[in-house]
């Protein structure tokens, strides 16, 4: 699953996946790789149509009909720790942690630079329905997929089919409290009742263990592995892309016990690279894995990666780059300095579109990450720096009871202007960040329609408008903000809340906290975002208290703990990348029992609150508190997820979009706000168009295939190599 906290400068359409780096590939090797084999009979070719060229003879590449000398080391940024299982990529979804060792450790397959799925440590497959109804998928693996020891990069052993066996074997074990186990169990057959059923066993209340053989994954033989799906599921071999399906031997497993992943130290590398330096809030360090199996493609020896601290300002990375610390930059309009100097010029005549300096490029992309803001609906916490904000326990009362209804959810959501603080990104056209959708776009299609578009039709429809689309580049303006409608959403939920004996008239306006960021270079635009409640219109309903963290950890803790229901009423401090081509990636995450619902305070570790509303209702369990906000939404996604039969796909999509309106619109249970779409000034060493892509699992962080220059992208550069890429579409 994959978590994201929205950082400083973390929504940039050059995020790490995009920017990457080449060397000039001085390793020497002394010994060649073992023969990968032959594909069978029968078996789909994954080898990879659209493969990079190699260097050259005299250490050279070649793109679009341009030869670039290239670089060793490719130096970039990352902006968060790694934290909770911190390289267990077997039990970890934190967008943080995969980061890295998605670039350790390979799976199946991966995705070409158009999108394709194509071979990793697969070099085919093959699809057969069952007459149980299940599905089959049988994988032929190559055979000179080498693990090695990550601190010091020996050979071990060869990757065998075996190795994704007890990789499900260990998701599978509530033992090790998997966040992803939910990947596997909502998939392979058998996967949940032995998942239940070892549960069971290991709290005590059945005795005898379940037989993991009625798991639907099996090695046929050393290079031979099957998975059997519970349904036919044509998206399956996407699913594949994402870290509970990577491998592990157990031997190593059974040699390191409980340290698993607790260190780069403690797992095994079959990947690009190894990591080979951490120093906390400093730096990364990555070493070329030398006994890679698809070593040609790795154009980097070395990877340095610096931490940008929730200090930094607009202007932090464009300085870094300009002392050659690192090798890439976004330019950002906050940065009068960069701004004037590479996109305006100093006449004033360049634009983001057309910018003035000749090695800054216009980039336009798509995010594959949605950022949204979400409620707390179980606070225990309540943590303040500024005494003026601490609340009575009548105003806890009263805002606990408050985010329980939907329509008080609602007018929050139409209340809330976003586009004041995606200003922060582009002061002149903030909506090109905008997004009022979960499900970001170029994630699947049916019928030669994005999924998008069948959300814009239940979005145009129900909200009485014509050619609205949820993703702001289209638009120009946002179609979600309305004082008008907020104020009608909360005379509603004012009405039922009285009603109901939950609040009285002298409860309102309700207080809601909100954990706002430390850097006053981003908060000024968070406090013009949230300064829209002063509206005379919206005053009476609500009072947003900002909430100041004093260090970067405590802002980590107060807006996205995991360790407790969280400092908040309202955060916006997070957001859900997809690990799949189906929307069900997103539209899972907030049924009863979703991988988000930890952000929603609704976590069985969690006390339930004692500031919740007893008049009428039942919440005496996190499950009660559950039930009653997500019913409504639950109903309708189980209604979409169970149309399975690939040629429904259309229908699936229509129901989904209608379930993710209602997920927004209806119960306001997430409010959409900021992806990386539409345009970016981009200075760059790195050729574009080079890396694998994909919007959804492990992809958009590897550092594999990307190719770093000795000097930035000129424009024409750029051009001759994205009319190469285009071409070959």
């Amino acid at each position: 699953m994959r978590f994201k906290k929205i950082v400083l400068g973390a929504v940039s359409v050059l995020a790490l996946g995009a920017l990457a780096g080449c060397s000039d590939n001085r390793v020497h090797y002394d010994w060649d790789l073992k023969d990968p084999g032959t594909l069978k009979e029968g078996f789909i070719d994954l080898a990879n149509k659209n493969a990079n060229s190699p260097l050259r003879a005299d250490g050279k590449y070649v793109a679009g009909g341009k030869e670039f000398s290239m670089k060793d080391t490719f130096r970039t940024t990352y902006a968060t720790e790694p934290r909770d299982d911190f390289y267990n990529y077997l039990c970890n979804g934190w967008t943080y942690s995969s980061e890295h060792y998605c670039n350790s450790v390979d799976g199946l397959v991966e995705n070409d630079k158009y999108g394709n799925i194509v071979g990793a440590i697969a070099l085919g497959y093959k699809v057969h329905d069952n007459d149980d109804g299940t599905q089959s998928w049988t994988f032929q693996l190559r055979e000179n997929a080498e693990w090695v020891d990550n601190k010091t990069g020996t050979f071990v052993d060869y990757v065998k089919a075996q190795d994704f066996v007890t990789g499900i074997k260990y998701v599978l074990d509530p033992i090790h409290g998997s966040s992803t186990a939910e990947m596997v169990t909502n998939f392979l057959d058998g996967a949940a009742d032995y998942y239940d059923a070892m549960s069971d066993f290991e709290d005590g209340l059945i005795t005898e263990a379940p037989d993991f053989a009625d798991v639907g994954v099996k090695a046929i033989d050393d290079f031979t592995l099957e998975y059997k799906t519970e349904s036919p599921m044509p998206y399956f071999i996407t699913v594949l892309t994402y870290s509970p399906y990577l491998p592990v031997r157990a031997a190593f497993l059974e040699e390191i016990g409980s340290d698993f992943g607790a260190t780069p130290n403690d797992i095994e590398v079959n990947g690009a690279f190894r990591i080979t330096g951490h120093e906390f809030e400093s730096k990364f360090e990555y070493s070329k894995n030398i006994h890679y199996y698809d070593r040609d493609h790795v154009y980097v020896n070395n990877i340095e990666k610096i931490y940008v601290p929730g200090t930094a300002t607009a202007a932090t990375t464009r300085e870094w780059f300009e002392g050659d610390v690192i090798d890439s930059f976004s330019v950002r309009a906050k940065d009068q300095e960069g701004w004037a100097k590479y996109v305006t010029g100093a006449d004033g005549t360049g634009t983001l579109k057309n910018p003035y300096s000749e090695i800054c490029n216009s980039v336009q992309s798509y995010g594959s990450t949605t950022y949204t803001g979400y409620w707390n609906f179980n606070r225990s916490d309540f943590a303040y720096n500024d005494s003026a904000n601490i609340k009575t326990d009548a105003q806890k009362r009263a805002t606990a009871a408050a985010v329980l209804n939907k329509h008080f959810r609602v007018g929050f959501l139409y209340g809330l202007d976003v586009l004041q603080n995606l200003k922060y990104y582009d002061e002149n056209e903030p909506y090109n960040y905008l997004m009022r959708g979960y499900t970001n776009y170029e994630l699947a299609s049916a019928d030669g329609r994005d999924y998008t578009e069948y959300f814009n039709d239940v979005f145009n429809d129900k909200q009485g408008t014509t050619g609205k689309n949820v993703i702001g580049i289209d638009n120009g303006s946002d179609p979600v903000f309305s004082v008008s409608k907020a104020a009608a959403e909360f005379a509603i939920a004012k009405s039922e809340l009285i009603a109901a004996g939950w609040v009285s008239e002298s409860d309102f306006p309700i207080k809601v906290d909100v954990v706002i960021d430390r850097s006053n270079d981003y908060n000024i635009f968070q406090r013009a975002m949230y300064a829209s409640f002063d509206d005379p219109a919206l005053a009476p309903y609500v009072d947003v208290q900002l909430n100041l963290p004093n260090s970067d950890q405590q802002e980590q803790e107060w807006s996205i703990s995991m360790a407790s229901s969280g400092n908040y009423d309202f955060s916006m401090a997070s957001g859900w990348g997809p690990d799949y081509a189906d929307p069900n990636t997103y539209m899972h995450t907030m049924c009863i029992g979703g991988d988000l619902l930890i952000y929603n305070g609704l976590h069985p570790v969690f006390p339930v609150s004692s500031y919740l509303p007893t008049a009428g209702v039942t919440l005496n369990s996190v499950d009660d508190i559950a039930e009653y906000v997500l019913s409504e939404y639950d109903a309708l996604y189980r209604v979409a997820a169970a149309v399975t039969d690939p040629a429904k796909t259309k229908e699936r999509f229509e129901k989904f979009a209608v379930a993710e309106y209602n997920l927004i619109y209806e119960s306001g249970l997430i409010v959409p706000w900021l992806a990386a779409n539409g345009y970016a000034a981009s200075v760059a060493k790195t050729i574009p168009w080079q890396a694998g892509r994909a919007g959804y699992g492990l992809q958009a962080d590897k550092l594999k295939n990307v190719v770093v220059t000795d000097s930035a992208m000129t424009k024409a550069d750029r051009k001759a190599v994205t009319d190469e890429y285009n071409a070959g579409k």
